[in-house]
């Protein structure tokens, strides 16, 4: 039965037929599907009638085949949709969750078989659902119908469609079969909501289709406080926290398209929270990254901000690869709205021609109409790279990128002539720099093609003429073709008639008319040329004081103009005019110096130039003769080898050449083998041997990682045995160079947090770094090699690996017992080296000890303009001075004494030192990279500069310093500070990965050095223990500091490629 409403607003039965029509009356006008046979028709019109006491003892097998016009009310992109069957108040059945198409359609072909005398009606539901993982509440209702038993049954064994209430203009349907059958599969399960939060966001999602129906304020108010309530009751650790943050930015995005709400950045921060808590692989991974580009599409239209539409390009980027083909995701983010919409504002902005051109232009496959824009503004950006750096290769990408954009406009399309003519602008320059003929051939072929789409009466029919004009121009002076000079001639005259008197490009076109005659005159000697030419020139500067509207002389300008004409041998050549100024005589052969050497010039105009000045020189007896005319030798020298006789001649010899290398390369070989067959020297020039390396692992297993573009993993060096290979097939090297650039953004914006704030972003990059790389390397570490808790394992990481701090990765998680599962630094002590045979070296060199002696040196003053002064320093080196064992030498530098001479002093003279004051950090010269002190810096180039043998440990305490992270733009494996002092002789360093609480820094000092020198008494300092005293220390800053504190400042302090300590 229906009931109120519903019953006029959806029909069960065949589009022909009304609810008044159930009983065996076909209407004459029925239509259906198939072809029926007479029998069939027969069966229908006698099938009994089915009652609800009828079906006791048996069952209605349903089966959902597939949804149509699946339109969601609240315009919002669904992860899925799925069927929903109540049968009473107590027992549901839910389908899977189903893609939807870019048709609105869904297909499930799921069955469940339902008991009819649990009640005398049910209701069937369509609902879209926002998280293909974890769903939270039941999703978006886009239809629901309340019918009998009977009316379902009504149908047979044949497919047929249950219409449902129109959604934006269309009507959601499902097909459906049912069958009676006698036994139950007890699909049902309990249909209550138990959870506040399922039932706050159904509400919320309930007003926000009220509100993009309505327009009105007070649900779209209604909804977001819904979905506020929500997210207050999902911590950062709870699962479903990214789906309330994403309900409530899709709610503020609403109010902000329609101008009810103001705070997209605030919206656009929830979008990126939830993005970070659905990584990449996270089945909702692809659906937050539309909704981030949602956001700044939208902020983009109405702030114009370049920032924004650029990120929603490397969005789309990563996004489209995720989405299906046919899938109603991938279609939005294709369509106007998404791609489309973004290609045009980046084409609207400058373009980078490296990255950023060509992620616009993969934006754009084959086929994609933007496909020729993207293609052209890649091209442009090109050829002021080959101005300023003359590569030629630049101007033949630009060629290939314009090629490929006429390749794609058929006969007929709206922008072939402009694509021509830029082809052409690029193709003149290689002309102008390589001489080629075929180039101009094919400009002026591109030129005339442009002109025929470009009749008299197009806007740009006159730039057509002119520019064809010059190009036959160009070509004369090379053949001397005659019809060449009076078909360009003829062009002008007529690109000058299409442009009246006061023209922006009148006096262009009168200035390139005026050369044209001037080259014919040069040639045939015609005096109407000339004189035409100089009429030409006085109207063309006429004309150009007129538009500029200064208030000058024009006819005096003329005439200057006709007298400079005359005296440059332009119309005359009258060189007893020219007047020998030595002044202008040496700025014209600076000019000529220049101007033959300019790399973006072409040969043939550079050797023009040349040979110009070799005449000028020796007509004026110039002491640059001998320079001009070694400039000529050598254009000469160059413009010959391009060309394709000398090429072959260059072969053979390259052939002849490689005969020669090949044999040295032989005889290289036997000497080589000579030497390998003497005593101790069997391994020249090889690496060294397993088992040599294998030494580096006496103590513990040593990781190395390696990422490459083929794949990324890690080899295990154990301290016995062969080596394990563990594939990291979840993460790719451009994974890792995300991961990098998210860790830096992460660090910067943490430091800048309150003490007591959650964080989130590094606690889902620890967590990402946990399960994706160190999760496998943990499982070897623990069921293959069987290694014991708290042992020692050496990280050794390379490329992109180096920026990630892999001592760190934590799972996050809570056991059943509510104990929380161990994180890497709970399992192992953790250290790091650069490489095996460092590692070696290191411990060599440990066996030649000294008598210990310690250093610590603090400046908390620095210089005027040098860092804010530093309170906490003194109090540092006393509470240092009061750990260090009274047995041992101790020194302590600050105050005045700090300088840089006293600091290099100390560093001299003692094994152990402990630095405390402002740190400096330069990427771009890393020897730069310094400490502050009171009067100059101390750099890394001061201390490796000194000869230090004895260095065994440091421990830095720095202020204003990442000593052991870069930034974006630092480069895999720079030195960073720590990495410096290591290189410089110390054994151990001890240093930060980005800037440290004072309160914790001065935790984990008096840790450190408390169970480095346990028991005190004795007085021992050995530098063997300080990572498992750094390990011991980070574990008992846990139980000093706030949950905040710890996930920011617990895991920064590691330990520098050493023997015993890495960073």
């Amino acid at each position: 039965m229906f009931t109120g409403a519903e019953a006029s607003t959806f029909s069960l039965l065949p589009p022909s037929q009304t609810p008044s029509t159930v009983h065996p009356q076909p209407s004459p006008t029925t239509q259906y599907s198939e072809p029926f046979s007479m029998l069939r028709v027969v069966r229908r019109l006698f099938r009994p009638t089915i009652t609800h006491s009828s079906l006791r003892g048996r069952y209605v097998r349903l089966e959902v085949i597939s949804g149509q016009d699946l339109k969601v009310p609240s315009e919002r992109i669904p992860a899925g949709i799925h069927i929903s069957i109540n049968v009473d108040s107590r027992r549901c059945w839910k389908s899977a969750i189903s893609v939807l198409s870019y048709e609105e359609l869904a297909t499930w072909a799921d069955t469940v078989t339902l008991p009819p005398q649990a009640s005398p009606a049910f209701s069937v539901e369509i609902t879209a659902s926002y998280e293909a993982d974890r769903i939270l509440g039941s999703g978006e209702v886009i239809g629901k119908l309340q019918l009998s038993w009977h009316e379902l049954l009504n149908h047979g064994d044949e497919s047929f469609n249950l219409s449902f209430p129109s959604v934006r203009g269309v009507d959601p349907s499902l097909t459906l079969k049912v069958a009676v059958v006698r036994a139950c599969d007890d699909a049902l399960s309990d249909s209550f909501i138990h959870c506040k939060i399922d039932r706050d966001t159904d509400a919320g999602h309930a007003r926000l289709v009220k509100y993009v129906k309505r327009k009105r304020v007070s649900h779209l108010k209604a909804a977001v406080q819904h979905f506020q309530l929500v997210l207050g009751q999902c911590p950062v650790s709870h699962p479903d926290r990214a789906a309330a943050l994403t309900n409530l930015a899709w709610a503020r995005l609403q109010g902000y398209t329609r101008n009810d709400l103001q705070d997209i950045d605030a919206t656009t921060s929830l979008f990126r929270e939830a993005l970070a808590l659905r990584p990449q692989h996270h089945p909702d991974h692809p659906l937050s990254l539309y909704n981030l580009t949602e956001a700044l599409n939208w902020r983009h239209d109405k702030e114009s901000t370049a920032a924004d539409i650029r990120e929603a390009a490397q969005l789309y980027h990563e996004l489209l690869p995720l989405c299906p083909e046919g899938t109603y995701l991938r279609s939005t983010a294709a369509g106007e709205n998404g791609v489309d919409y973004v290609i045009g504002g980046c084409n609207d902005l400058p373009i980078d021609a490296s990255e950023e051109g060509i992620c616009l232009l993969e934006l754009c496959p084959l086929g994609h109409r933007h496909r020729p824009r993207a293609l052209d503004e890649l091209a442009w950006t090109l050829i002021p790279c080959f101005t300023q750096r003359g590569n030629i290769d630049d101007l033949d990408e630009s060629i290939r990128f314009l090629r490929e954009a006429v390749s794609l406009c058929p006969e007929g399309h709206f922008d072939l002539a402009y694509y021509l003519n830029n082809l052409t602008y690029s193709l003149r320059p290689r002309f102008d720099h390589q001489g080629k003929p075929n180039d101009l051939d094919e400009a002026i072929s591109l030129y005339k093609a442009a002109l025929r789409l470009r009749p008299v009466g197009h806007e740009y029919c006159d730039t057509s003429l002119d520019t064809l004009g010059q190009a036959l121009i160009t070509r004369f002076k090379i053949r001397k073709d005659i019809d060449d000079t009076t078909r360009a001639l003829s062009l002008h005259h007529e690109a000058l008639t299409l442009l009246p008197p006061g023209h922006a490009h009148h006096d262009i076109t009168l200035h390139n008319l005026a050369l044209a005659l001037k080259i014919r005159y040069d040639e045939l000697d015609v005096s109407e040329d000339i004189n035409e030419a100089i009429d030409l020139s006085a109207l063309c500067s006429r004309f150009t004081h007129t538009q500029k509207n200064e208030d000058v002389d024009v006819e005096e300008a003329i005439t200057l103009c006709q007298e400079s004409l005359i005296i440059g041998g332009f119309a005359f050549n009258a060189p007893e005019q020219i007047q020998h100024n030595p002044t202008d005589l040496s700025l014209a052969v600076d000019n000529f110096r220049l101007a033959s050497g300019h790399p973006t010039q072409g040969f043939p105009d550079r050797i023009q130039i040349a040979l110009h000045w070799v005449a000028e020189v020796e007509s004026h007896q110039h002491d640059s003769a001998f320079e001009a005319y070694q400039v000529c030798m050598e254009l000469f020298d160059s413009h010959v080898m391009t060309r394709s006789s000398i090429i072959s001649r260059r072969e053979a010899a390259t052939a002849f050449r490689a005969t020669t290398y090949r044999k040295l390369m032989e005889q290289w070989e036997a000497a080589v083998a000579e030497i390998r067959s003497l005593q101790a020297f069997s391994r020249f020039l090889l690496p060294p041997s397993y088992a040599d390396l294998q030494a580096a692992a006496c103590h513990g297993p040593v990781i190395i990682l390696i990422a490459s573009k083929y794949s990324c993993s890690a080899i295990i060096v154990p301290t016995s045995g062969d080596p394990h290979h563990v594939p990291l097939s979840s993460i790719t090297l451009a994974d890792l160079k995300t991961l990098k650039d998210r860790f830096t953004r992460a660090i910067r914006h943490t430091s800048r947090m309150n003490p007591t704030e959650p964080r989130t972003d590094l606690i889902v990059l620890l967590w990402i770094v946990w399960d994706e790389i160190m999760l496998p390397i943990v499982n070897v570490l623990e069921n293959v090699l069987k290694l014991k808790r708290r042992s020692r394992i050496w990280l050794c990481p390379t490329a992109a690996f180096t920026s990630v701090p892999l001592h760190a990765a934590h799972p996050f998680q809570t056991r059943a017992d509510r104990s929380k599962e161990p994180c890497l630094e709970d399992l192992f002590i953790c250290s790091y080296t650069p490489t095996l045979s460092a590692l070696i070296r290191s411990r060599r060199m440990m066996k030649k000890r000294v008598s210990p002696s310690f250093v610590a040196i603090g400046q908390g003053q620095p210089g005027a303009g040098k860092g804010k002064a530093l309170s906490a320093v003194d109090s540092e080196l006393e509470l240092v001075h009061k750990l260090i064992p009274a047995t041992a030498t101790h020194t302590t530098i600050f105050g005045d004494a700090a300088t840089r001479a006293g600091a290099l002093e100390g560093l001299e003279e003692n094994t152990w030192v402990h630095l405390a004051c402002h740190g400096k950090q330069d990427p771009a010269q890393p020897y730069d990279s310094h400490f502050v002190m009171r009067d100059e810096h101390l750099t890394l180039l001061d201390i490796m500069d000194k000869h230090i043998p004895h260095a065994e440990f440091a421990f830095l305490s720095l202020s204003a310093c990442h000593t052991a992270v870069g930034d974006e733009e630092t480069p895999d494996e720079v030195i960073h500070l720590a990495a410096g002092l290591q290189f410089s002789g110390f054994k151990s360093v001890v240093g930060t990965l980005w800037e440290v609480d004072d309160a914790v820094a001065k935790h984990v000092v008096e840790a450190s050095y408390t169970y480095m020198f346990h028991p005190k008494e004795v007085g021992v300092m050995d530098a063997t223990k300080a990572a498992w005293a750094l390990n011991c220390a980070t574990h008992a800053v846990k139980t000093k500091v706030s949950l905040e504190q710890r996930m920011f400042h617990g895991s920064l302090w590691v330990l520098h490629p050493g023997v015993h300590q890495v960073v």
